[in-house]
């Protein structure tokens, strides 16, 4: 993991399968969705199974997934106090909402 002006970043495994992305005590799953749940977590100074609003009601996991097929484009939400930026190359940005 590096960071960067902008955040924390995060490469996710490209062979891995989409989950539901709960957090709160539950193992984080890989691919996507592990990714974002860990930079927001290091965002937020805290540790996952801190989070506690699933993923899938900030944004569809299997979409973001979907993404990497056509090899182009990216997607940004708000999760947990943090804006989230997933880039077509599985790179996972993260940066708490009242930074600038």
């Amino acid at each position: 993991m590096s960071e960067d002006q902008s955040g924390r970043n995060r490469h996710a495994d490209p062979g891995s399968t989409p989950g539901r992305g709960v957090a709160g005590g539950r193992a984080v799953p890989d691919g996507v969705v592990g990714a974002v749940l860990e930079a927001v977590a290091d965002a937020r100074d805290a540790p996952v199974e801190s989070l506690t609003t699933p993923l899938y009601e900030a944004v569809d996991p299997e979409a973001v997934e979907a993404l990497f097929v056509g090899g182009r484009g990216h997607v940004e939400f708000e999760y947990e106090g943090v804006v989230v930026r997933v880039a077509h190359d599985r790179t996972v940005t993260a940066r708490r909402a009242d930074s600038s």
